[in-house]
């Protein structure tokens, strides 16, 4: 019984990724509202974010330099996934500052990875 909710899950999320990675992205213009650094207590580095005021897209993370040449009230256009809501592209003024390169196609490998495993068509613990 806990076998199949474990590939139900899996079912759905990896249709969650794939279809996430298969819609269209949405283009927004937003304004940054403030910047946050966030540490990670086992030596990883620092996550880097740019924080917008809207409901839609809140956040998007950033490497070090994008992030110290980006101030507070920039308007830049965002592109970002229609259901999981993740950045991709952020330009500013025509200029790309950040770009998720294979996202689209890391998430419709995961996904199909994902919906395979939940339909059944292949069973790691039988390895």
């Amino acid at each position: 019984m806990l076998n199949l909710f474990l590939r139900l899950f899996f079912l759905c999320f990896g249709a969650l990724l794939a279809f996430d990675a298969l819609l269209p992205t949405a283009t927004q213009t937003l304004k940054v509202e403030r910047h946050s650094v966030h540490s990670s207590s086992k030596g990883r580095g620092d996550s880097y974010y740019i924080e917008f005021d809207n409901h839609r897209v809140s956040s998007c993370s950033v490497g070090k330099q994008k992030y110290y040449a980006l101030k507070d009230g920039d308007e830049l256009v965002v592109k970002s996934t229609r259901l999981l809501k993740h950045c991709v592209k952020i330009e500013k003024e025509g200029v790309v500052v950040s770009n998720k390169g294979f996202w689209r196609l890391l998430g419709i490998f995961l996904g199909a990875g994902f919906i395979a495993y939940g339909v059944g068509w292949f069973k790691p613990e039988k390895w």
